[in-house]
């Protein structure tokens, strides 16, 4: 689930409990870390892009979130994939995205 769906629900559950104020102070507390963390460091990020220590760890870490991406896939699509029908959605919408969305 994304991050917009899950807040919005959030969000309601706040307002209905704790009143405008109480969604007010749990949509800043959801949100202001996320920028705080984004924007202090911003200024840095050219130098920090330089370091090769950065380098191999955004080097690491991506492929770690590939291959739990991957994983995920598998297990879902091991649950989606039912009949023949659901092979048929899940193989075009495959080849859509390699040939259409030119994804690589």
């Amino acid at each position: 689930m994304t991050e917009k769906p899950t807040y919005n629900f959030y969000y309601f559950l706040k307002l209905g409990t704790t009143g405008f104020s109480g969604a007010c102070v749990s949509s800043l507390a959801t949100f202001l870390p996320c920028y705080l963390f984004t924007v202090i460091p911003a200024p840095y990020f050219h130098k920090i892009a330089k370091n090769d220590s950065i380098k191999n760890f955004a080097t690491g870490i991506t492929a770690a979130v590939i291959g739990a991406l991957v994983g995920a896939v598998i297990i879902i699509a091991s649950k989606s994939i039912i009949d023949v029908w659901t092979a048929l959605i899940a193989i075009l919408t495959i080849l859509g995205l390699l040939f259409i969305k030119k994804i690589s």
